[in-house]
C-alpha cells in the first residue's frame, strides 16, 4: 500500500520535482485502485471526524443515510460515539452531501 498526498497550492518552481517524484514512484501500467480523498473547509464540517463507508447500506427510512463503499461520512465531533439505544449514528455523505441516520 502506498499513499501519496499531492500538493496544492505549491509555488510554480516546485512542479518539476514533484512530478518528478510523482513518475518515480507510480508505475501506470500497474493495476491501482486510486481513492480520492478532499477534505471540506466548510464551516459546518469543521469540528466533524471523516470515516470512510466499508459497507453499502440502503435506507429503510426517510431519516436514514445511504451508504455507498468509498464514500466519506463527516461525524460532528459533539455527536462521535453517541448513538440511539439502537447504535445508530447521524452523519453526512461527502458523495451526495445528505444528511441522516445510519448503522453503526
Amino acid at each position: 500500500q502506498l499513499h501519496i498526498t499531492m500538493a496544492h497550492q505549491y509555488p510554480p518552481e516546485h512542479h518539476a520535482k514533484l512530478e518528478e517524484l510523482a513518475q518515480a514512484l507510480v508505475d501506470p501500467t500497474t493495476h491501482t485502485k486510486w481513492e480520492l480523498r478532499l477534505y471540506s473547509r466548510d464551516v459546518r464540517l469543521a469540528t466533524s471526524e471523516v470515516y470512510k463507508v466499508l459497507y453499502p447500506y440502503t435506507p429503510r427510512k426517510e431519516d436514514e443515510l445511504e451508504l455507498v463503499e468509498d464514500d466519506f461520512v463527516f461525524v460532528s465531533t459533539s455527536d462521535q460515539g453517541q448513538t440511539d439505544s439502537e447504535g445508530w449514528f447521524f452523519g453526512t455523505s461527502f458523495f451526495t452531501g445528505c444528511s441522516g441516520m445510519y448503522p453503526g
